[in-house]
């Protein structure tokens, strides 16, 4: 009888530590979902970036993939932060907040794309700079033989798929940036 009372109670501690156990700890974590960048990816993700010397990088081991098949000095990515941009072969994120063109980001035209920071259209180079600030209300794409259309007070319209610009004033950029008179 005393083994007997002693087996039940062995057991009835058993069942309560297991209770305990899986009321105690939490369930283990899910390992983090892999860090997935290669030819295709056209948006990168947060996994992929590093800061370095304050400027946003796409962490190195990522590059031989990003530029695979491309004798390009620049890739085009989505980045989580700015939208289409522009990253060199050193990994180094050269120009944000590209404005896309035909769900791409916008081509480069004599060394300069079509930039949209905060509402406002301007133009940078390769190197990232600002060769004309953002300020405009809208840029139409490079046009050979005429420029950039520029507009003051115009509206952004869309429907659904593409988008336009329309009213304001309008003046032509000529293909360094400069306002053409």
């Amino acid at each position: 009888m005393k083994q007997s009372s002693s087996l039940h109670w062995m057991v009835g501690l058993l069942g309560v530590l297991s209770c305990l156990t899986a009321s105690a700890w939490p369930a283990p974590k899910a390992p983090p979902a892999a860090c997935v960048v290669d030819g295709e990816t056209w948006s990168l993700p947060p996994c992929a970036m590093e800061t370095r010397h304050g400027h946003a990088y796409v962490a190195a081991r990522y590059l031989p993939k990003l530029f695979s098949g491309s004798h390009e000095h620049l890739v085009a990515r989505m980045l989580p932060d700015s939208g289409w941009s522009y990253i060199d072969r050193s990994g180094k994120v050269v120009v944000r907040h590209v404005a896309a063109m035909d769900n791409d980001a916008g081509a480069f035209h004599h060394g300069l794309v079509r930039v949209n920071q905060a509402g406002k259209w301007g133009l940078a180079d390769e190197e990232g700079r600002l060769v004309v600030p953002p300020s405009y209300d809208g840029i139409l794409d490079y046009q050979p033989g005429v420029g950039w259309r520029a507009c003051t007070g115009c509206r952004s319209k869309t429907d659904g798929e593409h988008s336009w610009f329309e009213g304001g004033d309008w003046i032509t950029l000529d293909w360094r940036g400069r306002e053409v008179r």
